[in-house]
């Protein structure tokens, strides 16, 4: 669905990203890492939230330990299932 906030937080930051905006259909993606981090493990929480200026979660947070980017297969599609 476009037009959501997506949250990702890690490392004391935190990132925001609105669905859709300059992706696919409902789609977003970061890559919040600058070049001297790859290699460093990271815990990166991931939900939705109605807004920037008002962080409330408004889904399951996901978790994903990353353990440095020349682990394989810690990379994955996540889906939020929209539900009233």
């Amino acid at each position: 669905m476009d037009g959501r906030i997506v949250r990702i937080r890690f490392a004391g930051n935190v990132a925001y990203k609105t669905s859709g905006l300059g992706e696919s259909p409902g789609g977003w993606g970061f890559a919040p890492l600058a070049p001297h981090m790859y290699h460093a493990p990271f815990t990166f929480l991931i939900d939705i939230v109605s807004s920037e200026s008002n962080p409330q979660s408004q889904s399951d947070t996901v978790t994903i330990d990353f353990r440095g980017c020349d682990v394989a297969g810690q990379f994955e599609n996540i889906v939020f299932e929209y539900a009233r």
